[in-house]
């Protein structure tokens, strides 16, 4: 039977450890931690630059802990428009112990921790803004 595993990259994987412990250390969003990897001069040049988009995928994506997340979001068009919606949790599939994680569990939860308590300063700060 052909299959592949997915292993750590050693080239880039310290770069994600890095990125997680930043950010659970200083709480900051993905724009501040884009600066703060492109400012490091410990990574490489060909790595560079970090979009804050990107980081805030990785953030949020479960593989580095090990897990699979499959199907998080559908995509369509309407209106001649792409539109992603994101799936019911009972319509993603998620694979425990997928590869070897990159981080550890504890440290990606309390970066979760961290993320979720900004989202809901965001929608807190928006929610005032349209009451005044």
């Amino acid at each position: 039977m052909d299959h592949s595993d997915l292993i750590p990259n050693l080239e880039t994987a310290w770069i994600i450890v890095k990125l997680f412990r930043e950010a659970a250390a200083t709480s900051w969003g993905p724009t501040k931690l884009a600066r703060f990897l492109n400012g490091d001069a410990d990574i490489p040049e060909k790595f560079k630059p970090f979009q804050p988009s990107t980081i805030a995928y990785w953030l949020d994506n479960p593989i580095y802990f090990g897990e699979l997340l499959w199907e998080q979001n559908a995509t369509g068009i309407v209106d001649d428009m792409r539109v992603v919606e994101r799936n019911a949790e009972e319509d993603m599939i998620r694979v425990p112990d997928f590869c070897e994680p990159i981080v550890d569990r504890e440290l990606w939860d309390q970066v979760q921790a961290v993320r979720q308590m900004r989202r809901d300063r965001i929608a807190e700060a928006r929610r005032c803004k349209a009451e005044a």
